[in-house]
């Protein structure tokens, strides 16, 4: 009797599953989660490879947007710039991207999570890093109104081994955020 049911279950649990609008929201809090582990794995980085202070790469990306350099002391400013920038922004923006892919490709295993976050990462460097920010160091505006100078600091100051590890660190961050695995259809939520 209960395998009769069991197609009826599957369906109910299909038809239950959270929607797109779920699955992005939990990606961008899985990105801001993996963005601030890749600003840890970036402070270790900065300090162990480059022998810089710690807060330097938060500092360069907040030079990326204010446009002052990024070879003066740190201050308290450009960290928390640097931060919010850089979850707000890339982090969230990248893990919604993350959690498209999982409602698309519906990952039955934890592992296929892991490479997904992978693949999503160094996307996330070729994109950003290689593409978006030099295409846009260059006065924009936005709206005729918003100037925004985006300055490509980032390849000038972070040696490109570390921001693919960096990126490599975040897209792993993705899939250790703790996403739902649903055991009915055997897929992460």
């Amino acid at each position: 009797m209960a395998h009769t049911h069991a197609p009826l279950d599957y369906v109910f649990h299909r038809q239950s599953r959270p929607g797109l609008t779920h699955q992005l929201r939990t990606g961008a809090r899985a990105g801001v989660a993996a963005g601030l582990a890749m600003g840890v794995g970036l402070m270790g980085l900065a300090t162990t490879l480059l022998g810089r202070s710690p807060f330097y790469p938060l500092a360069v990306i907040a030079a990326s947007v204010t446009g002052t350099g990024a070879t003066g002391p740190v201050t308290l400013r450009a960290v928390l710039l640097g931060v919010f920038v850089h979850l707000a922004g890339p982090s969230a923006c990248w893990g919604a991207v993350f959690g498209l892919v999982i409602w698309v490709l519906r990952p039955k295993r934890s592992v296929g999570l892991a490479w997904l976050g992978l693949v999503v990462g160094a996307t996330a460097q070729v994109v950003d890093i290689n593409i978006l920010i030099p295409a846009l160091a260059h006065s924009v505006v936005i709206a005729d109104i918003i100037p925004l100078r985006v300055n490509d600091i980032w390849a000038e100051r972070i040696p490109s081994t570390v921001s693919w590890i960096a990126h490599l660190v975040f897209g792993f961050g993705l899939s250790l955020y703790p996403w739902r695995f649903d055991p009915a259809v055997r897929t992460f939520d």
